[in-house]
């Protein structure tokens, strides 16, 4: 029997015992839902001190509590059961809340959380804790939390930035949904307050830093920035100093103040949407890699950075949502390159085993291999710059390239030119000539006092002080200086080089998303879906799974949208997307829900086979196309049972 089943990242472990604590009908259901199917145990509680007395009367591997319950709040309910309970085993605290800020800045600690989820709820996120979570145990304080993968993996809702005790300024924050992807990012740090906000210093660092008069002159710009370290702490993984951070919706630019391993910058750039913000470099060290280098300004040339940020800012008002939303290091890598304005520009660098370095600072060696996918998909032009040699056996392209012996393979060579005695016809090394001052043949004993009478000098001769091999043609070959390893000249492995452009083919994806490649049938993720979508999908699974009650869902995308909006506007795409969805309500009929999405719309119809509905697809696209004044290219996917399990 087929199973009706929504897929989630990662594998499904085994059956947990889960307490809900969530006020709101519409969660409880979802996350009980979800986790049910998923071979879960949940039980629910609707205010704080129904989450309490069920803690206390039953054991839980996971406690999911919302922040704000009636009566008692999650993390009251949390710091009651921990006191209660300390030393004692303990369920995995996590907190889930759109009042992220606010839990930090509880009075009570609310680092008793295990994990923290941002609301709108990412259900990938949530069965991954759920799944991978461990039980607690001993002292009954919680263990530190860890939601670096968290963080980067919900990209719903910009997190609000907290206040801790090294705070000295303050971002405002606005909701998400009140500031649309091609709107000026809301926040904007007053020119008046300058310093950044702090996060737990590390031993090491040292808390008084002085701050140079550019520094200082590009701060007063009235921009927000995220500045490196400050900002970022890559030692401190706790709940407080990761979601601190502010995200791209308050942040202009990314501002380095101090060094910064490549590494550490490159998992930088992997969060949600910071790759789109421009890097500005104080320290010198990185201005190859970023898109303006402090260091070169002066006082008054400053400007030039509110320049590079207002491009940056228009082009990424120019992104779809598809793409502002992807996880994937590719899309990454074309967001990049079409906000920044530069093509990926190839150099030397000495410092990488790769000998190669791009004008990013992502490594070369993975900016190659997804350049080279991206060139196969169309989206990339390459741009030859150079062959390089590289190590079979490391595969660095440091290489020492030298002459050698073709016997023993040593460089211990010397030359000197070999004569040619016109006489006796004999050949051989000057050294075999020489008598003191004069030159004697060794064969025939007759001095040779004319050039080109007597001899001549036709080549040089390369004689190994190794093995004392003479040869007229040593042979070349490559040293790896990484690993030692050698290779024949002839048989080491060559690789070519390539700068890269966006193609109008990537242009096109950057501005209209997905639907300008042409929808390919996937399997969904919840991530991908509208709230209320995930909801009724996973009750409709679950009467499939009841009673076999067949249901379909269509995916519709807008293949016309970016012409529609170069020639006519957004405004007039947007109204002609609503006819559409009205119309296509009027054609499914009473068994059906339509769901606006972002890039995408949905549509979910019970009761139906999806068989039927796609023979059923052209009627049902010419109705709901009647009375439509623009072409927006409405295409539909249909979806069944079978595609979810």
């Amino acid at each position: 029997m087929a199973q009706a089943q929504v897929e989630f990242a990662g594998q499904q472990a085994p059956g947990r015992r889960v307490l809900v604590a969530e006020d709101s009908s519409i969660t409880q259901d979802l996350l009980k839902l979800v986790l049910t199917q998923r071979g879960h145990q949940v039980d629910i509680a609707n205010d704080g001190q129904e989450a309490l007395h069920a803690l206390r009367s039953s054991s839980y591997d996971v406690a999911l509590l919302d922040f704000h319950l009636p009566k008692m709040d999650g993390l009251q309910v949390a710091t009651q059961f921990l006191a209660e309970r300390k030393g004692l085993s303990r369920p995995l605290f996590v907190a889930i809340t759109g009042d992220v800020e606010g839990l930090l800045k509880h009075p009570e600690n609310c680092e008793h959380f295990d994990e923290v989820v941002p609301k709108p709820l990412n259900i990938d996120v949530v069965c991954g804790i759920v799944e991978n979570g461990t039980e607690s145990s001993g002292t009954g304080d919680a263990e530190e939390p860890n939601v670096v993968e968290m963080v980067k993996a919900t990209p719903a809702e910009p997190l609000p930035p907290a206040r801790t005790a090294h705070t000295q300024r303050e971002i405002i924050q606005r909701p998400a949904t009140q500031r649309p992807a091609t709107q000026r990012p809301a926040t904007q740090r007053p020119a008046t307050q300058t310093p950044a906000t702090q996060t737990p210093l590390s031993p090491s660092r040292e808390p008084q830093r002085t701050v140079s008069p550019v520094r200082s002159a590009i701060e007063d710009l009235g921009y927000t920035f995220l500045r490196w370290p400050d900002d970022f702490d890559p030692m401190q993984q706790s709940a407080r100093s990761l979601l601190a951070t502010p995200q791209p919706g308050e942040a202009d630019a990314i501002l380095l103040c101090e060094a910064v391993r490549m590494q550490d910058l490159s998992e930088l750039l992997q969060s949600h949407d910071l790759h789109l913000l421009p890097i500005i470099d104080l320290t010198g060290e990185r201005s190859a890699g970023t898109d303006v280098s402090g260091v070169t300004l002066s006082y008054g040339e400053t400007g030039k950075i509110r320049d590079v940020i207002e491009a940056f800012h228009d082009r990424r008002a120019c992104i779809h949502d598809d793409l502002l939303q992807s996880d994937s290091f590719g899309d990454k890598l074309l967001g990049r390159m079409f906000t920044s304005g530069k093509d990926l520009i190839a150099r030397y660098d000495g410092a990488d085993t790769s000998f190669i370095a791009y004008n990013t600072i992502v490594d070369a060696a993975t900016v190659g291999l997804e350049a080279t996918r991206l060139t196969e998909h169309g989206l990339l032009r390459p741009i030859f710059f150079d062959r390089l040699h590289e190590c079979g056996q490391c595969g660095s392209a440091r290489l020492n390239v030298r002459e050698e012996c073709p016997e023993c393979h040593s460089a211990n060579l010397s030359e000197e030119p070999y004569l040619h005695h016109f006489r006796c016809a004999y050949q051989g090394p000057e050294s075999d000539f020489r008598s003191g001052d004069d030159l004697i043949c060794p064969k025939c004993r007759r001095e040779l006092s004319h050039f080109g009478r007597d001899y001549d000098k036709p080549g040089i001769m390369v004689s190994c002080a190794t093995c004392g091999t003479s040869t007229s043609e040593p042979t070349v070959g490559f040293v790896c200086v990484d690993c030692t390893a050698r290779s024949d000249g002839e048989a080491v492995r060559t690789r070519d080089i390539f700068s890269y452009a966006l193609t109008e083919k990537a242009v096109g994806y950057l501005e209209a998303g997905e639907s300008f490649l042409g929808f390919t049938q996937k399997s969904l993720r919840f991530a991908d879906l509208p709230f209320d979508l995930v909801v009724a999908l996973n009750e409709e699974a679950r009467r499939f799974n009841q009673d076999q009650t067949s249901f379909a869902l269509l995916n519709i995308a807008y293949v016309n949208e970016r012409e529609i909006d170069i020639e006519n506007g957004p405004r007039k795409f947007a109204q002609a997307r609503d006819l559409f969805l009205e119309n296509l309500r009027a054609a499914l009929g009473p068994h059906s829900k339509v769901f606006r999405g972002r890039g995408y719309d949905y549509a979910l119809m019970n009761q139906s086979s999806p068989d039927d509905v796609r023979r059923d697809l052209a009627g049902i696209l010419r109705q709901a196309n009647a009375h439509m004044r623009l072409d927006i290219g409405a295409s539909i996917t249909v979806f069944g049972p079978k595609d979810f399990g």
